[in-house]
């Protein structure tokens, strides 16, 4: 029995080590987002449509 909790103590572990590490990189794809979306709003005040084309990823482009 002993044994048993043991591995269930590990793998609660794991697993929040697992959901910890994943909280991390939250903020940096936030940090990114903000950056892309303050850049997009500075072109479409500025009203440069080709800036505006060069910032779109490539898939959205037309």
């Amino acid at each position: 029995m002993r044994t048993s909790h043991r591995i269930s103590a590990l793998m609660c572990l794991a697993l929040l080590g697992l959901v910890l590490s994943g909280c991390g990189s939250v903020g940096e794809r936030r940090s990114d987002a903000e950056t892309a979306a303050t850049g997009f709003e500075r072109l479409l005040r500025a009203d440069d449509p080709t800036g505006l084309r060069t910032a779109l990823a490539p898939e959205t482009r037309s």
